[in-house]
């Protein structure tokens, strides 16, 4: 072949890859709203007491949010839903906002607001275009990603429905609340949106961890734990304050951060007392690991928040880069920092004996060392 064929063949795939990259980097983002034109007909028969048929649940439950959402997640909505807009359970529903958590007391507050701002939430559901402010938020969570990623994998799919005050990384999508979305503003919502993409993008990356099989359940709560605090903790860099500051009037949200970041060394101490109980005797790991999770509230971000504003006082953002697809990593990094810290509790050599041991049998090996 001619040095002219192999320059052209050269030139010629190098423009495609280039076309490709621009495409998708540059691509116009869809919105589904398939499940909102849905909603408003079933909120309609609610607010006349006339419950929703089986069918009608199933053929909004099906709508790619709703449904990446999950059956648990669903029924919850959906009796929530029941609760707020039906005038026959309105008993049950002020009895709920009495003595419901602050996560119940929280979606039924914010299903009441649907409830009053419907003809608004119409107007907005045809005009919504989040293509800006995904670009944006893009770069937000490529600060904490490997360098180009967003360029060379598309951006996920971002679904809206009406569930709550929040957003969700879930089944390849990002969900957002319609209200949610409307009462945020631009900067909360792309900073919101870069946490959620963040998620989505880490999940790319080839994870150092293999999860455990059904050969070895017990060890999966622990990794859980471990390998949430990581994962929130790092994407709460994109959008949450520290120390946690009062939003958007969310009394609750605040003093459960504040509290947990106020407890935190104790947090630590308790997690460390499980795992070093755990490097000599493993008995009742699966519901030691459990009792670990729940230590940390709001699905471990407050306390995983914390780990990883401390890593980053100590590290560059590209050793954070590396830890988001390696939980070892992350709690290597989090001790480290400690030790450099007068104030923060110390693992002990027990815990990091345990954790050295479970990275040793779940860490997946490259290439180059699984062929040699």
């Amino acid at each position: 072949m001619s040095f002219n064929m192999v320059l052209f063949r050269f030139l010629f795939v190098g423009l495609i890859l280039l076309f490709l990259s621009a495409t998708v980097s540059g691509q116009k983002q869809s919105i589904d709203m398939s499940a909102i034109p849905m909603l408003w007909p079933i909120l309609e028969k609610m607010e006349k007491d006339m419950p929703p048929s089986e069918d009608e649940w199933k053929a909004l439950f099906e709508t790619r949010g709703y449904k990446a959402m999950g059956e648990w997640n669903c029924n919850m909505i959906k009796n929530n839903l029941l609760l707020v807009f039906m005038p026959s359970n309105r008993s049950a529903l002020e009895k709920r906002l009495q003595n419901g958590n602050y996560w119940i007391k929280r979606d039924l507050n914010h299903l009441l607001q649907v409830k009053g701002r419907q003809k608004e939430l119409k107007e907005y559901s045809q005009k919504v275009d989040v293509n800006q402010q995904l670009e944006k938020a893009l770069a937000k969570a490529e600060a904490y990603l490997p360098k180009g990623i967003t360029k060379k994998i598309p951006p996920p799919p971002i679904q809206f429905i009406v569930f709550g005050p929040d957003a969700r990384a879930m089944g390849g999508n990002i969900i957002f609340d319609l209200l949610y979305t409307m009462n945020a503003g631009e900067e909360p919502f792309i900073k919101i949106l870069g946490h959620e993409v963040h998620h989505h993008y880490s999940n790319q990356i080839p994870s150092k961890v293999k999860i455990p099989d059904q050969i070895e359940p017990s060890y999966t709560s622990i990794l859980d734990v471990l390998n949430t605090l990581k994962t929130e903790g790092i994407a709460d860099l994109i959008n949450r304050p520290f120390p946690t500051i009062l939003e958007n009037n969310d009394t609750g949200r605040y003093m459960i951060e504040k509290k947990a970041h106020a407890e935190h060394q104790s947090k630590m101490k308790t997690l460390d007392s499980i795992l070093s109980k755990l490097n000599s005797d493993t008995t009742g790991m699966y519901q030691l690991g459990k009792y670990a999770f729940n230590l940390f509230p709001m699905n471990c971000h407050p306390n995983g928040h914390y780990m990883a504003v401390l890593v980053a006082k100590h590290f560059p953002k590209s050793k954070l880069i590396e830890a988001s697809n390696n939980l070892f990593l992350f709690f290597r990094l989090y001790k480290s920092a400690c030790d450099k810290e007068s104030n923060e509790y110390r693992f002990s050599k027990e815990t990091m004996h345990f954790v050295e041991g479970l990275e040793k049998r779940f860490t997946i090996p490259s290439k180059r060392r699984a062929d040699n």
